[in-house]
């Protein structure tokens, strides 16, 4: 994936690549085209004099002799709950680690499935609990997709991966 700078100072890198510009004291502007999917989230410099709008992708920076500057960008993720029903349709409830918002919420199914999806998530770790499950329902396996952990009937996934599917059956 290439993020490309321009501005007073050009440059495209990649994942996990640096660059360094050899200045003269003085200001500069650099702007970074975000790439879909990726978010800058700071700005860093090493004095108060420089600024940054993480929004707008705008650095100003106010450069002295030997100093050095650092962007960082981190690529958003995503969780989605699917929750699959065998023998009818019915009401689950859920709940989740504080970083998520909604903490708690419910799917209704139709057809046999629902789902809810969390969008825009920075690298972490989330949490999704199904409750206990309703009267006539029995809970029988939960798959939390590639790098996910499950204990019981909570999904620890990756931010970027989808948690697969809960399933459950009518008794």
């Amino acid at each position: 994936q290439g993020f490309d700078f321009t501005g007073d100072v050009t440059a495209t890198l990649h994942d996990g690549e640096s660059a360094s510009s050899k200045v003269q004291p003085g200001t500069y502007h650099v702007t970074e085209s975000e790439p879909t999917g990726w978010q800058l989230t700071k700005l860093t410099c090493d004095d108060n004099a420089s600024s940054g709008s993480t929004s707008t992708g705008v650095a100003e920076f106010v450069v002295t002799a030997g100093q050095h500057v650092t962007c960082t960008n981190t690529k958003v993720g995503s969780i989605t709950v699917v929750k699959n029903t065998l023998g009818g349709d019915g009401s689950f409830s859920y709940t989740t680690s504080q970083n998520l918002d909604p903490s708690s919420f419910s799917l209704d199914t139709s057809g046999g499935t629902a789902q809810r999806a969390y969008n825009d998530l920075l690298p972490g770790t989330y949490t999704v609990t199904e409750g206990k499950a309703p009267a006539g329902w029995q809970f029988t396996s939960l798959d939390c997709g590639q790098g996910g952990d499950v204990s019981g009937q909570t999904a620890r996934p990756p931010a970027g991966m989808d948690p697969g599917n809960i399933r459950e059956r009518a008794r």
